[in-house]
């Protein structure tokens, strides 16, 4: 026979495994921690300077050659995407949304 307590042991594992599980398949989305899962962007097929996904360092040169010389440091996802919607949204009046995440779990 089971006791009780093995049952009480048996819940508490299976449930700490279910929060961990969902823990590990949500965490990746949250936008605090984008510049740490984000993989690149893709832009609107208008910008024909981007074909498919962009990472974070074809970003980061492509913002170096247009501003100039620029700081040797690693730029948020959140200063590239307002950087990017400057340089793009008055040549080809675009909204804010002229570009998408590519998450952890996603690809071009």
């Amino acid at each position: 026979p089971v006791s009780r307590s093995d049952k009480l042991i048996l819940l508490i594992q299976s449930t700490a495994f279910a929060l961990i599980a969902i823990a590990t398949a949500l965490v990746p989305l949250l936008t605090s921690l984008e510049d740490y899962f984000v993989n690149g962007l893709v832009y609107h097929d208008s910008i024909a300077l981007f074909i498919g996904m962009v990472d974070k360092r074809m970003n980061t040169n492509a913002l170096s050659a247009y501003y100039g010389r620029m700081k040797d440091e690693v730029l948020s996802w959140e200063l590239i995407n307002e950087m990017m919607y400057r340089l793009f949204s008055h040549d080809y009046n675009l909204d804010s949304g002229f570009q998408r995440k590519v998450h952890f779990y996603g690809n071009d």
